[in-house]
């Protein structure tokens, strides 16, 4: 989850979360990166903003349903758990990119730079599951891992 005093701004739906997020990566990694070789900057981005954004689990989330998600997906993305993961992107990519400036410039290697990613099959039970399995699918299945590919 996130520190709380982040979660009151919002969390990920904040667009300097990203950039706090890199400079407490770049303090840890100058502190232990030469002990590193795997780094996963984040852990399972779609299902944590799923249960902070929509189920409110934790800091920065604020319980709604997913009919209001789909809403805000819809008509204002920054707003919606897909702001948060495009947010997430942006920290991931920050993160990476200082990782593999650091190894290089204290003659680390080269680190292995990652994510945990959830992948799951999703099949519709009845006719009626279509339309919520394809915009399932389309959140979850690899919306961000393609995103950060890209990036």
């Amino acid at each position: 989850s996130l520190p709380a005093w982040l979660g009151e701004r919002g969390g990920w739906l904040d667009p300097s979360s990203a950039d706090h997020f890199a400079a407490f990566s770049r303090d840890v990694a100058a502190a232990i990166g030469d002990l590193v070789d795997y780094w996963a900057t984040l852990n399972e981005p779609v299902p944590f903003a799923l249960f902070t954004y929509i189920e409110g689990n934790w800091p920065g989330g604020t319980p709604t349903d997913y009919f209001t998600e789909i809403f805000y997906i819809m008509t204002d993305p920054t707003s919606s758990l897909v702001g948060a993961l495009k947010t997430m992107e942006r920290g991931h990519t920050l993160v990476y990119v200082q990782l593999h400036e650091l190894y290089a410039a204290n003659g680390w290697g080269q680190p292995q730079v990652g994510l945990a990613a959830r992948s799951q099959v999703l099949q519709p039970n009845f006719v009626t599951d279509i339309a919520a399995v394809q915009i399932a699918r389309a959140i979850s299945e690899f919306m961000f891992v393609d995103a950060v590919k890209g990036s």
